[in-house]
C-alpha cells in the first residue's frame, strides 16, 4: 500500500461557515486590566465600505508574563465569511471571520500571544486592501473633575495564600467495556486550611454505589455514584472535616469492596510528565438552560469545540450559541465540577452582546487543567442580561467520532479490507493494521470504551465485535438480529457510543444506553427507510431518524423535546450523510448525490442552502473532518483507484491521497 499526498489550490465557493459576533468594549475596560500589568491599546479607523464606516478596537495586557491580546471588529460592510488578516507591525498574526453582522474578533492569550510596544502600529485588511489601522498607546486615565466627589474605594480583603496545591490523575481498567475517569486535587493554604477535592466519572456501575477514597493509608469517606456514573466528595477543614495532610507522591485509591476502580498519586501541576493514558485531543458539548444550576428555561441552545495541541499546553476554544432571550453579556470555561455542581471561571470569553454569536479564543494550560478537561471536570456557561448568571450550560467531555483511531482532533484514513478481515488506519503517527471481521459484517466503528479514541468494530448477526483502543481486547456483545440495521450514535450524550439497532420489519429502534444502561425503544420509519444518528436539535444528543429514499424526506424524533421534525431534502438514489459543514455543533442536512457526483446541504446555523459538483457516481461519500477545523471536509473514496479525494474546508485546497485498494469500505462513510 502506498501513499501519495497532493495539494492543488482550489478557487471555490468558501464551504466555511465561522461568524464571530462581537460588540466593542470602551476604553474602560483596557484601563482596569493596565492595573494588573503594563497595557496598551488602539484605536483602529478606516474609509467608509458603501457609505458605512467601520469601528475597531485592539487591547494588549501583559501581566506577570501572560499575554492578552485581542481585535475587535464592527460595521466592516463585506460579505459574511469574509477573512481579514490582522498585521501587526510587519506580521500577519490571525484572522477575523465576518459573522452575518459584519462583526468579529480575534483574540490570543498566554505564550502564543504576540509581544506588542508602544508605537507599534496594526492594520486589519481584506487582501491588498487596508479596512482598518492604528497604532498601540498606553491607556490614558481621566482626572475625575473638581466637582466629582468619587467614593473611596474598599480595601479588598485579603485573600488565603496557597502554600501547597497537587493533582492526582486517577487511572483504571474497563468496567464491562467502558473506561472509568477520575481526578483528585488538594490545597494546602498558610494558616492550617486544607481542602481535598476527588470527581469520578464513567464508573459502570449501578447508580448509588457506595465507592471507598483512600489517601495513602486514611480512608476520607465514600463517593455515591449518581445514575449518570458520576460523583464526587469534597472536604474542607474549615468545615470541620478531616482532611489528611498530601504530599507529591502520596497514593490515592478509589475501590469497590474490595476491587480496585481508580488509583492514582498526586504530583505537582508543574511537574512535567507524561499524561495518563487516555489522551484525548478534541472535545465538545452542548448548551441548553437544564444544565444551568439551577435550570433556566429558555429556547437558547449551544455549542463548544475545543482542540488541545500535541503539546498539551495550549487550547483553541470555538463557541457558538443562539437565540438568547436577551444580548449575551459572559461566557466562561468553569470548573473543576461534574454536571449539577457550580465552579469558578477557568478561561473567560468575552462578551459580545448578541443573542447569537461565535467566540474563538486560545489559551495556556496547565498540566492539572489538562487532567481536568481529560477528566470531563469543565463545563461552559454563557449568561445574558435576563440571565446573567447563565442562560445556556454544557458539560466539555470527549468528543465521540467515526474515524480517530488515534484521538487526534482529525479523522483518519481507514479502510477494512473484507477478504482479509483487516482494518488499515493512516494518521500522524503511522500506519496500523488490526484484524477483526470477516466478508459481509457492517462497520459500525465509534468510541465505546470511553477513552476518546475509535474503536474498531463490526455488526453480525446480531454480535457488536468490538477490539476496545484503550487495551487492545476484543469485546462481544449481543445487540439485535441478523436483520437488524446497526446504528452508530450517542443517545444519551455521555461522549460514548451506545448500541442501537433499526428493525426494519416492525420500524423499531432498540437503544442501549451507555450512560445508564438503560434499555429504550421507540417506533419511527418503516421498511426501505435509511436509520440515521445524528444531533439535529444541538443537545448533545443523537436524535431517532430516518431518510426516506421515496419520497426524499428527512423525519427525525428531537431528543430534547421529543417533538416530530421532518423536510423533504433529496430525490430517490441520493446517499444521507451525517455532517457539520458550518461548525456550529449541530448535524447539517446533506445528501450526496451519486448521479450527478453532486453535494446539497442546508447549513443549520443559517438555513443556507448549498451545493457542490465534487465525485463520480461510484465514488462513496465521506463526511468527516481530515483537517482538524473541527468542520467537516466534502470527500469521497474512489475504490476504482484506493483514492481519497478531500476538498479541505480550512483552506479550500484539494488532497488526494491514495489509501486502500478495490473492494475496501471506508469507515468514515455513514
Amino acid at each position: 500500500m502506498k501513499s501519495q499526498s497532493i495539494r492543488i489550490l482550489l478557487s471555490v465557493l468558501t464551504i466555511a461557515f465561522s461568524s464571530i459576533f462581537i460588540s466593542l468594549k470602551d476604553v474602560t475596560q483596557a484601563e482596569e486590566e493596565s492595573q494588573n500589568g503594563s497595557s496598551l491599546v488602539a484605536n483602529l479607523t478606516g474609509p467608509a465600505i458603501g457609505n458605512v464606516t467601520p469601528k475597531g478596537f485592539a487591547r494588549y495586557n501583559n501581566s506577570g508574563g501572560n499575554r492578552y491580546f485581542s481585535v475587535e471588529v464592527s460595521n466592516v460592510n463585506l460579505p459574511s465569511g469574509t477573512k481579514l488578516s490582522v498585521i501587526l507591525g510587519n506580521t500577519n498574526i490571525g484572522q477575523i471571520t465576518l459573522s452575518p453582522m459584519r462583526n468579529g474578533r480575534l483574540l490570543i492569550q498566554g505564550s502564543s500571544a504576540p509581544t506588542v510596544n508602544a508605537g507599534d502600529s496594526i492594520l486589519i485588511t481584506n487582501a491588498s486592501s487596508t479596512i482598518l489601522s492604528g497604532t498601540f498607546v498606553a491607556p490614558s486615565t481621566p482626572s475625575p473633575s473638581p466637582t466629582m466627589n468619587p467614593r473611596p474605594s474598599p480595601s479588598p480583603s485579603p485573600r488565603p495564600t496557597v502554600a501547597t496545591a497537587l493533582f492526582a490523575p486517577l487511572t483504571g481498567g474497563p468496567i464491562d467495556g467502558i473506561t472509568p475517569r477520575g481526578m483528585a486535587q488538594y490545597t494546602e493554604f498558610d494558616g492550617g486550611r486544607k481542602t481535598l477535592r476527588v470527581f469520578v466519572r464513567q464508573v459502570n456501575l449501578p447508580a448509588g454505589t457506595a465507592l471507598d477514597v483512600t489517601i495513602g493509608n486514611v480512608n476520607i469517606g465514600q463517593i455515591v455514584l449518581r445514575a449518570t456514573k458520576d460523583g464526587s466528595i469534597r472536604l474542607d477543614t474549615a468545615n470541620g472535616d478531616n482532611v489528611p495532610t498530601v504530599t507529591a507522591g502520596t497514593s490515592i485509591e478509589v475501590r469497590n469492596g474490595t476491587s480496585l476502580v481508580l488509583s492514582g498519586s498526586f504530583l505537582s501541576p508543574q511537574t512535567p510528565s507524561p499524561a495518563p493514558r487516555p489522551t484525548i485531543k478534541v472535545f465538545g458539548g452542548k448548551l441548553n438552560g437544564n444544565q444551568v444550576v439551577p435550570p433556566v428555561t429558555t429556547q437558547a441552545r449551544g455549542a463548544i469545540l475545543l482542540k488541545l495541541n500535541s503539546s498539551q499546553n495550549r487550547i483553541h476554544v470555538s463557541l457558538f450559541f443562539a437565540n438568547l432571550s436577551s444580548n449575551q453579556t459572559s461566557a466562561s470555561i468553569n470548573g473543576p465540577a461534574i454536571p449539577g455542581e457550580n465552579a469558578p471561571v477557568i478561561f473567560d470569553l468575552g462578551a459580545v452582546g448578541a443573542t447569537s454569536g461565535h467566540i474563538t479564543a486560545t489559551f495556556d494550560v496547565t498540566s492539572e487543567q489538562v487532567q481536568q478537561l481529560q477528566t470531563g471536570l469543565w463545563y461552559v456557561v454563557v449568561g445574558s442580561e435576563n440571565n446573567p448568571n447563565g442562560e445556556i450550560r454544557g458539560q466539555i467531555r470527549n468528543f465521540s467520532r467515526p474515524s480517530s483511531f488515534s484521538g487526534e482532533v482529525n479523522e483518519d484514513l481507514a479502510v477494512f479490507r473484507p477478504w482479509n478481515s483487516t482494518w488499515y488506519f493512516r494518521n500522524g503517527i503511522g500506519y496500523e493494521a488490526v484484524r477483526l471481521g470477516q466478508p459481509g459484517d457492517k462497520i459500525v466503528a465509534g468510541d465505546f470504551d470511553g477513552d476518546g479514541r475509535t474503536d474498531a468494530a463490526v455488526f453480525r448477526n446480531g454480535i457488536w465485535q468490538i477490539r476496545r483502543s484503550y487495551d487492545g481486547s476484543q469485546m462481544n456483545i449481543q445487540w439485535g438480529l441478523s436483520t437488524d440495521t446497526p446504528i452508530r450514535g450517542d443517545f444519551d450524550g455521555d461522549g460514548i457510543s451506545d448500541f442501537a439497532v433499526f428493525r426494519p420489519s416492525n420500524g423499531m429502534w432498540y437503544i442501549r444506553q451507555s450512560q445508564s444502561g438503560a434499555f429504550v425503544a421507540y417506533r419511527f420509519g418503516t421498511n426501505g427507510d435509511v436509520p440515521i444518528a445524528a444531533d439535529f436539535d444541538g443537545d448533545g444528543r443523537s436524535d431517532v431518524s430516518v431518510f426516506r429514499p421515496s419520497n426524499g424526506t428527512w423525519y427525525w424524533l428531537r431528543s430534547s423535546d421529543n417533538a416530530f421534525s421532518a423536510i423533504q431534502f433529496g430525490v430517490y438514489g441520493d446517499i444521507p450523510l451525517i455532517a457539520d459543514f458550518d461548525a456550529d455543533g449541530i448535524n447539517d442536512i446533506a445528501v450526496f448525490r451519486p448521479s450527478n457526483g453532486t453535494w446539497y446541504w442546508l447549513r443549520s446555523s443559517d438555513n443556507t442552502f448549498s451545493a457542490m459538483r465534487f465525485g463520480i457516481s461510484s465514488d462513496i461519500p465521506v463526511a468527516a473532518d481530515f483537517d482538524a477545523d473541527l468542520r467537516t471536509d466534502v470527500a469521497v473514496f474512489r475504490p476504482s483507484q484506493g483514492a481519497w479525494y478531500i476538498l479541505r474546508s480550512s483552506d479550500n485546497s484539494l488532497e488526494i491521497e491514495f489509501f486502500g485498494s478495490q473492494g475496501d469500505v471506508p469507515v468514515a462513510s455513514r
